[in-house]
């Protein structure tokens, strides 16, 4: 117990010391606005006519560098995950070709057009490294945001969570989300629009599990909805669903993601994966 609380300190510090931007200067920002939450699950890719016509975007991981069609005026992209960091480190110092995928992630994370970053705090031993010139705010898993008089939102610990809490602490009333498959969308399926899978739907797992606590807490003070897709459905009645068009050919990962990835970003991420994954790499692995 002592311990984690060490642990807890230590990290928000760092989060506190680190940052160049104070989330509580941007809190109700954008009060009653709507905002687009994208992670990376094949949703996305049925959804992409739609997600043009957001204002404000919120990115998650790799769901909007890798994609070459996803434009929009984001506001910020987030990764919590510190694993990511610490391979950006390396690709840095090692950079062979099964590393350069990474790398160049990295690079595309320092672009204008991204907005502001959001990060696990551990990611204050690389900013000067990785991100240099990069308005980052650094966000404590074990961050706490009081919503109203009966709710305070206390789950940051992972990506989507983060994004739920970012989103909520800037005031949004309206939150879309596309791409979280694997937490919204029934039967749940894991694979990433970029995986090295050829049907998806093989992989496909019967969930049952009640609705976690965090997004309880957000349906207290927000509408949620998520964009569905073929015969994917929402998993919660709570979270209203958001049609996309059904396609003539079924998306297949193995066969399609080049065509949504620059040439460039496709033989990175293909060198990366013989490398790392020779078996084929099904994006529930990182």
């Amino acid at each position: 117990m002592k311990s984690l609380m060490i642990k807890q300190k230590f990290v928000n510090f760092l989060a506190k010391v680190g940052s160049d931007i104070n989330l509580a200067d941007i809190a109700k920002k954008f009060e009653g606005e709507k905002v687009l939450l994208v992670g990376d699950g094949i949703s996305q890719i049925y959804a992409l006519d739609k997600l043009k016509n957001y204002k404000y975007v919120i990115a998650v991981n790799q769901s909007s560098p890798l994609n070459k069609r996803l434009v929009n005026s984001q506001i910020c992209h987030l990764f919590m995950e510190p694993s990511i960091s610490v391979q950006m480190i390396k690709a840095f110092a090692y950079p062979r070709p099964e590393n350069l995928w990474i790398r160049s992630i990295s690079r595309r994370f320092t672009s204008e057009k991204l907005g502001f970053l959001i990060m696990h705090p551990y990611g204050v031993f690389f900013k000067k490294f990785l991100f240099p010139g990069k308005k980052i705010l650094f966000c404590s898993p074990y961050s706490q945001v009081k919503l109203d008089d009966d709710v305070v939102y206390d789950d940051f610990t992972a990506a989507f969570q983060a994004a739920l809490g970012i989103a909520l602490t800037l005031g949004f009333k309206n939150i879309d989300i596309v791409g979280f498959d694997a937490w919204l969308l029934t039967p749940k399926n894991t694979v990433r629009w970029y995986s090295n899978v050829d049907n998806p739907s093989d992989e496909d797992v019967e969930d049952k599990s009640n609705p976690p606590e965090f997004l309880l807490k957000a349906a207290q003070t927000c509408t949620l909805s998520t964009f569905v897709y073929e015969d994917y459905l929402s998993k919660y009645e709570f979270v209203t669903p958001i049609a996309t068009t059904k396609n003539e050919l079924a998306y297949s990962p193995q066969r399609h993601r080049e065509f949504f990835m620059s040439e460039v970003n496709y033989s990175e991420l293909c060198t990366w994966e013989n490398f790392h994954y020779p078996n084929g790499y099904d994006g529930s692995r990182t």
